[in-house]
């Protein structure tokens, strides 16, 4: 800074002084994100970060430190949120959260049984078709043209030899099928 000063006759004098900062640099999290933020029991997810200024990085769940700047594939069995804490080198510190979400693997769509009793009938007579069936979402039965429960029983009176076949649905449309006669 200099400092000039007038006399009201003209003389100048001046004098300066010199204020020294020494550069401090913020520690930042400049980014901190999951992909994919929602997975299967099973599957992976990549945490991905970047912070500037920093000395220091640890996350959370990880057990160690970690480059300032990274990626690391990770494998939760359940929902976790994940912590990145970034040091300056003053010690001060920076936090951001990520929550990767993790689904129960879904259960696959079984036919446990499907029978009918009795398996021989003269005409005009009744048979009874029995099913059992788990993780499925709806049920068809040839020949009776309408969903059924995904477990039950249902009495049927063909005319004929018949063969009815059992198809299960699974949440994600994938199909089961067992025959009887």
């Amino acid at each position: 800074y200099t400092l000039n000063a007038f006399s009201p006759t003209g003389i100048t004098q001046t004098k300066t002084v010199t204020v020294y900062v020494n550069a401090v640099f913020s520690c930042a999290i400049n980014s901190f994100t999951a992909s994919p933020t929602s997975i299967t029991a099973g599957d992976s997810s990549t945490l991905t970060w970047n912070t500037s200024n920093c000395v220091n990085v640890t996350i959370s769940g990880l057990g160690y430190n970690v480059p300032t700047t990274g990626t690391q594939s990770i494998w939760p069995t359940s929902t976790t949120t994940y912590t990145l804490t970034a040091y300056s080198s003053t010690g001060a510190t920076q936090t951001k959260n990520v929550t990767i979400y993790v689904n129960a693997a879904t259960p696959s769509c079984a036919i446990n049984n499907f029978m009918a009793n009795p398996t021989s009938i003269t005409k005009g007579e009744s048979a009874v078709l029995s099913w059992n069936t788990t993780n499925c979402a709806s049920v068809l039965i040839s020949g009776l043209n309408y969903n059924v429960s995904t477990s039950g029983t249902q009495a049927v009176w063909p005319t004929t030899t018949t063969t009815y076949t059992l198809n299960a649905f699974s949440p994600t449309g994938i199909t089961q099928t067992k025959t009887v006669t």
